[in-house]
């Protein structure tokens, strides 16, 4: 049950969250907010619309706890930061205020106006932060070209030494190279351990959700070259060795998944007679592959030129191919998400070379951010035709 007070707060929280996210899109689009002309160079992917379920995780999370934003972060770091405040003393708060950057920040909050509410001295402190970070941060691109060759991976492996440089001189700390080596030859034993996983995962039945394989898709990168990592792909090679004979029908799915729908769930959540079997974004290297961990900066430059979704789609393509093999699919769904053009432009590119590979293949139109903008019903439809369409005892 919810308050008054909790809903008035809940509804507060969204409406700093559109504010921010509006002001990003007037800056982006107009160069200008409230009279102020500016200009912001960096990328803004907003979440314009998804304030509300930003808020309402954040909510019940406690100020210990974790979470692992999407590319869509404005709005989750806020809302964290806004839950938080309000479940901290006024001592808390003003520990973090003033021993953060040696006070710094709040003594420039604190030029604003004065306030005798800490809470409020505490939101000011977060959104001025915020946009300190997103206007006044240096700055460091890598430029990776989209051929693959030897060339291009010394060409990123010498910008990454640049990098290693920049960090230590805005942080004042030394890059210990020897963790670097180490970090990735984790990298390299996490990557074979899960794609072990998948090779034996084709003879095996692993119950599958909606979320799993985008967990193992978001821990494979940034958690990626860490202990916790190299362990959870550990236990997948013991879970598959414990596991039932394959059975049912085995989808491998191309982009993110739509975990909130419940007409996918309906078909493909925790099921015996269909489930998905691997997602791209899990596994999106070619099989050639191949790194040196004594040579840190060439073997991570290597990732980066060879990734599959850098160049055409034909490579991003042939890795799903080769993967959907991998795991005897018997079809694969390109989930088309209505928000990234490089899905939807090679949606048809994919289906005939997918069939002409000898995988059926179903281009499924959905938002994978935003339910409101509905579509379940053609989603149950065109899936449930599909499933029948491969066949099993639940789909004939």
């Amino acid at each position: 049950n919810y308050s008054d007070e909790d809903l008035i707060r809940i509804f507060r929280d969204i409406t700093i969250l559109r504010e921010f996210e509006s002001m990003l899109t007037l800056i982006k689009t107009q160069a200008s907010y409230n009279g102020v002309d500016t200009t912001y160079p960096g990328p803004a992917h907003l979440s314009y619309g998804q304030e509300a379920s930003c808020v309402g995780e954040a909510y019940l999370l406690d100020k210990d706890d974790i979470i692992f934003g999407s590319h869509r972060s404005h709005s989750e770091i806020l809302a964290k930061a806004l839950s938080c405040i309000n479940k901290m003393s006024d001592k808390e708060l003003m520990d973090v205020m003033e021993n953060f950057l040696g006070g710094k920040t709040l003594r420039a909050v604190e030029k604003f106006g004065k306030t005798d509410d800490v809470k409020e001295l505490a939101i000011r402190f977060v959104l001025y932060g915020a946009l300190a970070e997103l206007f006044d941060v240096p700055a460091f691109a890598i430029d990776v070209p989209m051929q693959q060759n030897a060339d291009n991976v010394r060409y990123v492996a010498d910008q990454l030494r640049e990098l290693a440089k920049f960090l230590e001189q805005q942080t004042g700390k030394k890059i210990d190279i020897s963790r670097v080596k180490r970090r990735v030859a984790r990298t390299q034993r996490t990557m074979r351990n899960y794609d072990a996983f998948q090779t034996k995962r084709a003879d095996r039945y692993i119950p599958a959700d909606l979320v799993s394989p985008l967990y193992a898709g978001m821990t494979g990168n940034i958690l990626l070259g860490t202990q916790e990592e190299l362990h959870y792909t550990q236990m997948l090679l013991r879970d598959v060795e414990r596991a039932k004979p394959a059975m049912g029908k085995r989808i491998y799915w191309m982009h993110t998944i739509p975990y909130w729908s419940d007409a996918v769930a309906k078909q493909l959540r925790l099921r015996e007679d269909a489930q998905i079997v691997g997602c791209e974004l899990a596994h999106n290297y070619p099989p050639e592959l191949e790194f040196d961990p004594a040579q840190p900066f060439e073997a991570m430059a290597k990732r980066m030129v060879y990734h599959a979704l850098n160049g055409g789609i034909k490579r991003r393509i042939e890795t799903g191919i080769y993967h959907a093999k991998q795991v005897k699919a018997d079809g694969a769904v390109w989930f088309a998400h209505w928000g990234c053009k490089h899905t939807l432009g090679g949606a048809q590119i994919a289906k005939r070379m997918f069939e002409e590979a000898g995988i059926p293949l179903l281009i499924l139109d959905g938002d994978g951010c935003d339910r409101s903008h509905g579509g379940e019903g053609q989603t149950a439809t065109r899936l449930g035709a599909f499933l029948e369409m491969l066949g099993g005892a639940e789909h004939e």
